[in-house]
């Protein structure tokens, strides 16, 4: 990744721009600390592609928890004050369940 100062990119936009065309990140540092990226559109859609599906995968990790709890109501070994909330309902209090809050 090649990393350039905020002064070098306003200077020389058109050559950041290629260089993150072709390397897919440049690194714009200001005072000497990374600032921002300036990224190729292919590599945000690449990006954005990974976001979803790590969105969808802790979706589905927090559906099987609440399966889990729920059925944990049922049997008695867990307890909810309002375990309404895992059958869409409004919840009135957040509930704690393996390290994961409802």
């Amino acid at each position: 990744m090649k990393t350039i100062t905020a002064k070098e990119a306003k200077n020389r936009l058109g050559q950041a721009i290629d260089a993150a065309l072709a390397e897919g990140v440049v690194m714009i540092t200001k005072n000497g600390l990374d600032s921002v990226a300036l990224v190729s559109a292919e590599r945000d859609r690449q990006l954005i592609e990974v976001q979803s599906f790590i969105a969808d995968e802790s979706a589905v990790q927090k559906d099987e928890l609440r399966r889990e709890f729920t059925q944990g109501v049922k049997r008695g070994s867990a307890k909810s004050t309002d375990a309404s909330m895992f059958h869409g309902l409004a919840a009135k209090s957040r509930v704690k369940y393996q390290n994961e809050e409802f």
